[in-house]
């Protein structure tokens, strides 16, 4: 903990740290500020409350649980959606196959553009660019709906005849649906710890 206090952002502390330093710094154990305030800072860096795609996977979900348990104000919404990337998430399937019932229908469903003729674009590779990859690895893109919508955003759709206002207009949209997805995690994960 010595390195803690000399050291107030922690960037390097190994996140399976944080939990036995929160314990053992808190205010109600040993009692010191630098080290608990430093594990926690590391903790928010780590798991950031908002939908930011690639952030959340490949933790071990015995720390994500131990980190989870701390509950530190404003990480469980992020540290449930990194469980939902773990092969323990099916702990969590309640929580995912609601996410799953407001994003499956959108993934199939192609969205409207703001022109006829990108639109049309759109029908012709909404399949090839969206939904095979969706579906490529037994679902795997399902599972992860804010990752899958991120993917959606990055495809080269000016590339495939949509104006950019367009596409502009289509990114806009799907950050949005990012965004409520995230919200509707955050009020299940509030319910779930009532």
């Amino acid at each position: 903990m010595a390195h803690l206090q000399r050291q107030p952002h922690a960037a390097r502390l190994p996140l399976s740290a944080i939990a036995p330093i929160v314990r053992a710094a808190a205010p109600a154990a040993l009692d010191i500020p630098a080290a608990y305030n430093a594990a926690i800072a590391r903790l928010r860096a780590a798991f950031p409350d908002e939908p930011r795609p690639g952030t959340y996977e490949g933790y071990d979900a015995s720390t994500l649980r131990a980190l989870l348990a701390l509950r530190i104000p404003g990480t469980a919404r992020p540290l449930t959606y990194a469980l939902l990337h773990t092969p323990e998430a099916d702990q969590y399937e309640d929580l995912l196959e609601v996410l799953l019932d407001r994003f499956t229908p959108r993934l199939f469903t192609m969205p409207a553009a703001r022109h006829m003729h990108c639109t049309n674009r759109i029908v012709h590779q909404w399949d090839e660019m969206v939904l095979q990859p969706a579906l490529s690895a037994n679902g795997a893109g399902l599972g992860v709906p804010i990752e899958t919508l991120e993917r959606i955003k990055s495809l080269p759709w000016t590339d495939h005849g949509l104006c950019a206002p367009c596409v502009d207009a289509l990114k806009e949209e799907w950050t949005g649906f990012q965004t409520e997805l995230w919200e509707v995690l955050g009020r299940l994960v509030s319910e779930r710890e009532l």
